[in-house]
């Protein structure tokens, strides 16, 4: 019982690890890409076939309006990511936690540089 119980929480925490939201994400796109049916009913097209030639969404495409809100979301997730970066960065270390021999070394390559 207990290694059977140990083996599930080992299989349970590698599948948290493994699927996170962004591998998800990029699952469920190919799944959606791939399926003629689903390709049709967010890009458009003719249905049954998937057609790479004209801009998604069409016309036609019964979901265009979520494919254009998830391509804005797209587009606007390096700009945000790097503008939290920014903000993460320009906090500084917290000098607290570091060793005064390592706070030191840190000045003095910051004054080299």
């Amino acid at each position: 019982r207990r290694t059977v119980d140990t083996g599930a929480n080992v299989l349970n925490t590698i599948c948290q690890r493994i699927f996170v939201p962004p591998v998800i994400g990029v699952v469920l796109g190919l799944v959606c890409a791939s399926q003629p049916h689903l390709f049709w009913l967010l890009c458009g097209g003719e249905l049954g076939h998937i057609d790479n030639t004209h801009k998604c969404p069409a016309e036609n495409a019964v979901l265009g309006s979520l494919s254009s809100g998830l391509r804005l979301l797209g587009n606007a997730a390096v700009p945000l990511n790097l503008m939290l970066l920014g903000i993460s960065l320009s906090k500084g270390p917290s000098w607290e936690s570091l060793p005064l021999p390592t706070t030191m070394a840190i000045v003095v390559a910051k004054m080299v540089v």
